[in-house]
This record gives C-alpha cells, structure tokens and sequence, in this order.
C-alpha cells in the first residue's frame, strides 16, 4: 500500500502543475462518506511553503450593476471556522504499449480556521488540518486499503499552517510546520494541500463593483519546480450579507521546463514538454467573517518525458482535478 501511495504522490505532483487554481462540477466524487483519520501527529519542527505566486492586480473588465462598492475582507480577532474541502483526481496515461487509468480516491479534509491580529496590512490567520482520510466509493479500493491509507495520512492530523488574509482576499504567506521526519508522500500531500489553499477565494479588484461585475486575474507559481501561469476570470452574481458570490472560468498553461517529483526511481528525471488545462466554478467569499464556498472541476492534458540510464519514456496525461469546499455551521 505505502508504495501505491507514492506513487499517487508523485501523480499529483505531475498534475499540480496543470493547476494552480481551483476549477467545476464533482462528477468525480462519489457518495462514500468514510471516517476521517483523527491521530495526534508528531512534533512539528520544520516548515513547508505554497508555492511563491506573483500575482498582478485584477483587471477590471466590467463595473456591474449600481449601487457599486469597494470588496474588503476585514475579519474579525478570534473569529473562527470549519472548512470542510474534498479534492479528487483522475489520469488517464498513455506510455508506450500501455494506457493506465490512475483513480485516486478524494482526499477529505477538515480545515479549521481561526484569525489572529488584525491590522491595516490584514488579518494574521491558523489554518489546523483537523481530520483526514480517503473517500473510495468508485476506487475500488476495499475498505481495508482504504483503512491503510487513512492511516498513512494520519500524521498530518494536527498540523497547522499560519497565513495572512490581505484586505484584498488573497492569502498571503502561507507556511506549513511539519514533522522533519514527514515522508515525501505525506510531504508531498501537504504541498498539494499548501498551493490550494490561496486558490480557494478570488483576489478582487481595488475599484467598487456591483452585480455583474466581472475582473481577471494573471499569476505565475511553481509547482512541482515548473513555472506555470493561471488566467483567471470571475464575475460577481450576488453581494448580499456580507458575502460575494460568483464564478469563474480559468486557464493554466506552462511552457516546456524540467519537474522536481516526488516518488520517481533514482536517476530518473522529468520534464515537462506541453501542459494546457481549463474549467469553471461557482464559490462565495465572506468578507466580514470567515466563510467559503466552492465546486470546482477542471480537466487538460500535459506531456512528460522521463529519462533514466540512457532511455527515454514518453507520457501523455488527461487529467481531471475536482474540489468541493464548505463552511459548516457554526
């Protein structure tokens, strides 16, 4: 089982690098609601970091309806919130002389969300991984496997991440501590975990916007140590007690660059030669208080080549990535 967890590791990072933001539908979950992992983790020593974005200022393509008015998040000191967030993936590989069909099973996590000070620079914020585990229903994984794996996912449980929430929604600085003993697998979870995270809101503009309004947004992030770039496009359908609705449509590309993942055999390198995703989402943000919505899918392809000893070996990869996020009630 542990080397089937890798090898899903070193997957997720190859197909991290199609998406730096969240995309929709969830055709690809199932119903299974299987018991989260709830195991204390080890003493947390070292840190992981999202992914470095350079984000420019959104564009703004249309104002929307009057009334206008500025969108701030401005949370409150202690204000706290339970996130629930699933993320599924699927591949489809073509190698040569074989197809494979890469199921992994959605990954539910339990986010709790607690805000520190506050300033005119925003709001410092603790986000604590507080339950994990596999959801397998259309795996078919049995339940023992599926045990196994929560239990490989089980010292992540605990672990906390601090962050800043600008006044503009981004997440700023986002840093896990973890284990030095974590393993790469588990380590590599964890990074998936840390670039999704500042995905699961929109920036937004610096002018007032009603109704309607619709901004794009250009960033650039590594992920799994390739470049890619993220256009992103959101309009408003609601603003109404103190949350904006929307959605969105997004495009990620990257260029032809050599990948760092996790889970490949020794000697073995990896580069990417085409990567092209696209998808839509619908979401909500709260502004005054802690709060998010999402149902994402995204879908694309990418080429591989991996060399190892003198041979080459040529991948081609559908990928669909979904994620579905909730607040639950207070």
């Amino acid at each position: 089982m542990a080397a089937m967890i890798r090898r899903r590791a070193s997957l997720l990072a190859a197909a991290a690098v199609l998406v730096t933001g969240p995309l929709t539908g969830c055709g690809l979950f199932g119903g299974d609601d299987a018991a989260p992992a709830t195991t204390a983790p080890a003493p947390t020593t070292t840190t992981t970091e999202a992914p470095t974005a350079a984000t420019e200022p959104p564009e703004l393509l249309d104002p929307g309806a009057e009334p206008r008015q500025p969108l701030r998040v401005a949370y409150a000191e202690g204000d706290e919130a339970v996130v629930s967030f699933t993320s599924d993936l699927q591949i489809s590989q073509d190698s040569p002389g074989r197809t494979q069909r890469i199921d992994s099973p959605p990954i539910a996590q339990t986010l709790r969300y607690e805000v520190g000070a506050v300033d005119d620079d925003g709001a410092e914020l603790t986000i604590r991984i507080e339950a994990i585990g596999a959801k397998g229903k259309g795996t078919g994984l049995s339940d023992e496997q599926l045990a196994d794996l929560d239990d490989e996912l089980a010292p992540l449980v605990g672990l906390e991440a601090t962050a800043t929430a600008t006044p503009l929604g981004e997440l700023e600085d986002l840093a896990f501590d973890a284990p030095e003993d974590l393993s790469a697998s588990l380590t590599a979870q964890l990074d998936a975990l840390a670039q999704q995270l500042p995905a699961l809101g929109p920036a937004l503009p610096t002018e007032p916007v009603g109704v309607g309004a619709s901004w794009r947004s250009t960033s650039t992030s590594r992920v799994a140590g390739a470049e890619v770039e993220t256009v992103s496009t959101v309009t408003v359908t609601a603003i109404a007690d103190g949350t904006v609705a929307y959605r969105t449509t997004i495009a990620s590309t990257a260029a032809p660059q050599d990948l760092q993942l996790a889970g490949l055999a020794d000697g073995t390198t990896a580069r990417l030669t085409a990567s092209d995703v696209t998808g839509s989402g619908t979401g909500s943000m709260g502004l005054d208080h802690v709060a998010l919505t999402l149902r994402t899918r995204s879908s694309g392809t990418q080429a591989i080549t991996l060399e190892a000893g003198g041979r080459r070996t040529d991948l081609s990869q559908t990928v669909e990535i979904a994620y579905v996020a909730a607040t639950e009630p207070s």
